[in-house]
C-alpha cells in the first residue's frame, strides 16, 4: 500500500511546490511631504481647530518618526486582499468633564504615564489574543489627531495603515461609525488608560454600549483611553470603510501648501479639489464651554467680515463642529464637514481646547458634504443632528437658496 501511493505522493509534492505564490499586495511609502500634506488635510476633516497643547506633540511625534526612518505605509483598500485580518488601532476615546481627584491620585503616587505608542502596542496585543488573529494591516479610526495614532500603531507592529475610514472626519462618539451601519462589530474590542490598565471588552451589546463603556473609562483616566477595537477581514472592509480618504487628505493638504507658494488663496485652492461651499467668514465674539459626561460643548458666535459684514453664524459644537446658522437659519450640519480654518493658511485653526474657539480669532468655515454612505437612513440616524436634537438637511440643499 505505501510503495502504490507514494509515487502519486510524490507528484502532489511536486506540483504544489511548483504552483506560484501569491504575490504580495502593492503597499505605497509616503514621501516626507505627502506625509505633512496628510496631516494637514487630515486636520481639515477634523471638523475642529487643532489643539494648541495637544498639536505641537502630534507635529513632534511624526518628526520623531521621520528622522528615524520610519517608514508612513499605506495600501488601498482594492489591494486588500481578502483574508487579511484589520483593526482600528490608536483611536482615543476622550473629552472634557474627566474626574480631576483621579489624575491627582495618580500623580501623588508617582504612577508613570505609559507613553502612546506602548498603550497602543498593548491595545492591539489584548486584541490579537482575544480574537486568535494577527493584525495585517490598522485602519485609522477618525480623522484629525488618529491619524498619526495609526501610524504610531501600525509601526510599532511592522503593518501598514489602510486607505480607508469608517468615519472620513472625526466624530465626538465612538458609535458613530459606517462600519457599524454595514454590519462590522465593534467588539471585541481592548481600552487602555494612560496609566496602562488594559480593560478588554468581550461583547458589548452595540457599539454605543462600547461607547458607553470607554467614555466612562475616559472620564476616570484623565479624560481619555487608547482603543483598539472593530476586527474585520479584507473582504468586510471593502464593503464597510469609506475608501481613499488619507490619499483625499494628501491632496487638500497639497492644496493649501501650493497655494501658499504661489500667493494664491488657500482657501479658494482647497474648495477647487474638494467642491466644498464657503460658509463664512469673520470673527468669534462669543465662544462658550461647557465639559460633561466626557465631552467639549461648545456654543459659538462669529460676527462676518469682508462680504460677510452685517451677518452672523453660530455654532453648536460637541467635540467637532455639528450644526451651524447664517443669521439664525439652518446653514450646515453632520454628518456633512463643517471645518473652520485660518484664512492665511487653508489649514485647520488653532483652538484653545477640543472643540473650543478663541475670541477675536478671524475664522474661515467651509462646509464639505459628506460621503454617500454617511446620507443612508441609518447612517443619519448615528450622526445626523436628530441624534444631536436637530433635524437634517443635507448642505447642497441648505445652500440652493441661501442668501449671497
Amino acid at each position: 500500500m505505501r510503495s502504490a501511493t507514494a509515487p502519486w505522493l510524490a507528484g502532489l509534492v511536486l506540483a504544489c511546490a511548483s504552483l506560484p505564490a501569491a504575490a504580495a499586495p502593492p503597499i505605497r511609502t509616503l514621501s516626507e511631504q505627502e506625509v505633512w500634506d496628510l496631516m494637514a488635510g487630515a486636520a481639515i476633516d477634523g471638523t475642529r481647530g487643532r489643539v494648541k497643547p495637544v498639536a505641537p506633540f502630534i507635529e513632534g511625534a511624526v518628526r520623531k518618526l521621520l528622522a528615524e526612518g520610519k517608514p508612513f505605509r499605506l495600501i488601498a483598500l482594492e489591494d486588500v486582499p481578502d483574508d487579511w485580518t484589520l483593526a482600528e488601532a490608536g483611536g482615543r476615546i476622550g473629552g472634557g468633564g474627566a474626574w480631576t481627584h483621579v489624575a491627582e491620585r495618580m500623580k501623588q503616587q508617582g504612577t508613570p504615564v505609559v507613553p502612546a505608542t506602548d498603550g497602543m502596542r498593548l491595545a492591539m496585543e489584548a486584541l490579537e489574543r482575544q480574537t486568535g488573529h494577527r493584525l495585517d494591516a490598522v485602519v485609522r479610526a477618525e480623522a484629525a489627531e488618529a491619524t498619526a495614532a495609526a501610524f504610531q500603531a501600525a509601526m510599532a507592529a511592522g503593518l501598514p495603515v489602510v486607505d480607508a475610514c469608517p468615519t472620513g472626519r472625526a466624530v465626538p462618539e465612538l458609535a458613530q461609525s459606517v462600519a457599524y451601519v454595514n454590519g462590522v462589530t465593534a467588539t471585541p474590542a481592548a481600552l487602555v488608560s494612560l496609566w496602562g490598565d488594559v480593560v478588554l471588552v468581550e461583547k458589548a451589546i452595540d457599539a454605543a454600549r462600547l461607547e458607553d463603556i470607554g467614555r466612562s473609562m475616559a472620564v476616570g483616566s484623565a479624560g481619555s483611553v487608547i482603543t483598539a477595537s472593530t476586527v474585520m477581514a479584507g473582504r468586510d472592509a471593502k464593503r464597510a470603510l469609506i475608501p481613499g480618504v488619507l490619499s483625499r487628505e494628501i491632496l487638500m493638504g497639497r492644496s493649501v501648501r501650493e497655494a501658499r507658494a504661489r500667493g494664491a488663496d488657500p482657501v479658494a485652492a482647497l474648495l477647487g479639489v474638494t467642491h466644498g461651499l464657503y460658509l463664512f467668514r469673520g470673527n468669534v465674539t462669543r465662544a462658550v464651554n461647557r465639559e460633561d459626561r466626557g465631552f467639549d460643548w461648545w456654543d459659538v458666535e462669529i460676527q462676518g467680515s469682508g462680504t460677510f459684514q452685517g451677518h452672523r453664524y453660530r455654532l453648536w459644537v460637541k467635540n467637532e463642529n455639528i450644526v451651524g446658522w447664517f443669521d439664525d437659519r439652518p446653514d450646515a450640519m453632520s454628518p456633512d464637514l463643517i471645518a473652520p480654518l485660518d484664512p492665511a493658511t487653508g489649514e485647520a485653526m488653532l483652538s484653545p481646547k477640543l472643540g473650543g474657539y478663541d475670541p477675536g480669532a478671524d475664522v474661515v468655515l467651509v462646509g464639505f458634504p459628506a460621503h454617500a454612505m454617511w446620507r443612508t437612513p441609518a447612517a443619519i440616524a448615528l450622526l445626523g443632528p436628530r441624534h444631536f436634537g436637530f433635524d437634517y438637511v443635507p448642505l447642497e440643499q441648505l445652500h440652493a437658496n441661501r442668501p449671497r
